[in-house]
């Protein structure tokens, strides 16, 4: 078993379902960014850290990795549009 069959069996044995590998097109609105770039919610260095966490946890194999995935901007898509409201208002007060 591979990483990704078992992430696969942890969603489906906690209860989640498997879209395929997919998210409804709208939840990747407004997430493709180069590696470095600022985000909608993260800044510049932190999407770096964000791709590089999670290349080292989906490493490209012979299929693409986390960062050839977006990962890290679909993360930062969700922190926006999917966080809880204090995370949100935390984040916006800070500045960054």
């Amino acid at each position: 078993m591979n990483r990704r069959q078992a992430l696969l069996a942890a969603i489906t044995l906690l209860g989640g379902t498997f879209l395929d590998g997919a998210l409804p097109v709208w939840a990747y609105e407004g997430t493709r960014g180069a590696k470095g770039q600022p985000g909608r919610f993260f800044n510049a260095s932190e999407m770096a850290l964000l791709a590089d966490v999670a290349e080292i946890m989906i490493p490209a194999t012979d299929t693409p990795g986390a960062m050839a995935a977006n990962v890290h901007g679909v993360v930062d898509g969700l922190m926006l549009d999917w966080a809880v409201p204090a995370t949100r208002a935390a984040r916006s007060g800070s500045g960054t």
